[in-house]
């Protein structure tokens, strides 16, 4: 909609659809016939606008036909949440709030979209969709808050704050690149390289493991177990051929061997010096991954 009085009215503009696909503008009928519409004003940057449920100023504008609404004079939400009192059970785009405790929480989400506040712990969300229909992407104003809509119906809006995993009826994707998920990409890029991350029961054990709170050395330590890493030499041996993409030198090994043989280093613990390593050296791309998640399967 446009307004050319500095807000106080507000026209429809020929050919606008509403409600948009991330609940703005939201046009409602109310009970007496005349319409509603909430509405505030959003900030663009580099041509993404800031998500529409947080932190923005909300008011509400009334309309005896549905095309031209006014502005009333107060201010009705400070911000577009149902947590600051904005009731959406009556507008044509559907939604639900769901506050979820500080734990792990098992969320599922119907077709009828829903705002998402998860809170703390390994939170999973389950939608009895694929993947396919639900267009998702990251919020560009806050990262790790993920907004989308359905791809056969824009009205049909998602928002999910604090969210590790997503489970589709085609696939399951890590989001928290920044806690578990992130450990163990570096884990398996250091450990068996940047194939490893394809291989989705790997991913799946790695999350198990350090969701359980297992650090990122005992998980190297395992991890280099399980491919036959046993010796000082072969630790050493396969790690620098991991990070720098060929095995090295006898003179580039030695200091490394050394350090494991003084016990300088665990097995684990340089590995895990290694892994921390694999973004910078460019093994991983965890800004890449962020943007998308990643595949696993799930243990058991």
């Amino acid at each position: 909609q446009v307004s050319s009085d500095g807000g106080a009215t507000w026209v429809v503009e020929s050919g606008a659809r509403f409600p948009g696909p991330y609940f703005d503008a939201s046009v409602f009928q109310l009970a007496d016939g005349t319409w509603g519409m909430f509405y505030k004003t959003q900030i663009t940057v580099e041509g993404h606008q800031s998500s529409p449920l947080l932190g923005h100023s909300t008011s509400l504008a009334v309309s005896s036909n549905g095309t031209t609404f006014t502005t009333l004079d107060s201010e009705f939400a400070s911000a577009a949440s149902v947590a600051e009192g904005i009731d959406f059970s009556g507008l044509t785009v559907n939604e639900s709030f769901t506050t979820a405790a500080a734990s792990n929480d098992q969320i599922t989400l119907g077709n009828q979209g829903a705002h998402v506040r998860a809170g703390g712990g390994i939170d999973v969300v389950t939608f009895s969709i694929s993947s396919s229909e639900l267009n998702l992407e990251q919020d560009f104003f806050n990262q790790g808050d993920w907004v989308g809509h359905l791809a056969s119906d824009s009205n049909v809006a998602y928002l999910l704050q604090d969210v590790e995993r997503l489970i589709f009826s085609d696939k399951n994707l890590a989001l928290d690149l920044d806690g578990s998920a992130g450990l163990t990409v570096k884990t398996l890029a250091a450990v068996i390289g940047e194939a490893g991350l394809s291989n989705k029961e790997y991913v799946g054990i790695g999350l198990e493991l350090f969701d359980a709170g297992q650090s990122l050395a005992d998980v190297c330590e395992l991890a280099l177990g399980a491919v036959g890493a046993t010796t000082h030499q072969a630790v050493v041996n396969l790690l620098y051929t991991n990070l720098y993409g060929e095995a090295p030198t006898t003179e580039q090994a030695q200091p490394f061997v050394d350090l494991l043989d003084d016990g300088v280093f665990t097995k684990g613990s340089l590995a895990a010096a290694a892994a921390e390593l694999t973004d910078d050296l460019g093994v991983i791309d965890l800004v890449g991954l962020a943007e998308t998640g990643i595949e696993f399967i799930p243990i058991g």
